[in-house]
């Protein structure tokens, strides 16, 4: 009996398996490499986005700590004195109960990177507390900053 004859075509069979098993691996690491590169550039345009919500807010900062109201004003005429104050520095629109918005201003027009702002007085004849959202963009992605701002007197 000859025992050899009946297994010679198995080392074939078996390393086509092999070849197999390998091409599918090889095939689902290229996939998760690509997901994995997809993943970290979502990633990178929310940063992106939120860091122009940062600079907004910073901007924005900037022009409520420059604004003063006389002491001789009354704390009903706060808010309209910040309208216009607001309206004349940087462009922004009084829309009425205590809403201001500020438009789309560009950060970088070739990334297309902008941030939009609005202000919100609670109660407008006595604005102590102010809420500013501040919305990044970067593309189509868009990350949105809210902030509480004290409008209280300096010390």
């Amino acid at each position: 009996m000859n025992y050899r004859k009946s297994y010679k075509g198995a080392a074939l069979i078996i390393s086509m398996i092999f070849v197999l098993i390998f091409s599918a691996l090889a095939v689902s690491m290229a996939t998760m490499s690509g997901t994995n590169v997809q993943i970290a550039e979502n990633q990178r345009k929310a940063n992106c986005a939120r860091a122009c919500a940062q600079s907004g807010l910073d901007i924005l900062r900037f022009w409520l700590n420059q604004f003063s109201m006389p002491s001789t004003d009354a704390a009903s005429e706060k808010f309209s004195n910040l309208v216009t104050d607001l309206t004349a520095n940087i462009i922004a629109n009084y829309e009425g109960g205590g809403l201001i918005t500020v438009p789309a201003v560009i950060l970088d027009s070739t990334a297309a990177q902008s941030f939009s702002a609005e202000i919100i007085a609670d109660n407008p004849l006595d604005a102590e507390i102010l809420q500013v959202d501040v919305t990044g963009t970067y593309g189509t992605i868009t990350r949105t900053i809210r902030v509480k701002y004290d409008f209280g007197p300096r010390k």
